[in-house]
């Protein structure tokens, strides 16, 4: 028990002073901007809202691009791999392969979620649009 508190506390201490520097900028920065310094804290220029979402958005669409290659090959495994799983469901009728189905099934729904998220978001961003009208 002891033990577990020493290492806990040992990692506590470890992220404060993996902290400590950039709260130390941040503070400096902090004190040059109330004297009217240079408007950058720690060397890094504010954005506005609008700019960090921009680039947040582009982010999210270089990784959906990245990894669409990938969910492409997945997909096609995951629903060939369930069609062979049912007909051995049908022929054999075991239970380990129930289940396995079932996980099959559950990949194949990960991956319909995957492939409508760009949808989905677009009607929540166009319902939240509509709403606000």
């Amino acid at each position: 028990m002891w033990m577990r508190i020493l290492a806990v506390l040992a990692c506590l201490a470890l992220c404060l002073a993996l902290v400590s520097p950039a709260l130390a900028d941040q503070a400096q920065g902090a004190r040059q901007a109330a004297q009217g310094g240079s408007g950058t804290i720690g060397g890094i220029k504010p954005v506005s809202p609008e700019e960090f979402a921009g680039k947040l958005e582009a982010l999210g669409e270089k990784a959906y691009r990245a990894a669409s290659p990938l969910t492409d090959v997945a997909a096609k495994l995951a629903l060939a791999a369930a069609a062979v799983l049912a007909f051995l469901v049908v022929v054999v009728g075991s239970l380990v392969l129930k289940r396995v189905f079932g996980a099959a099934l559950a990949v194949a729904l990960g991956l319909l979620l995957w492939y409508c998220a760009p949808y989905l978001v677009a009607l929540v961003k166009g319902l939240a649009e509509w709403l606000k009208s």
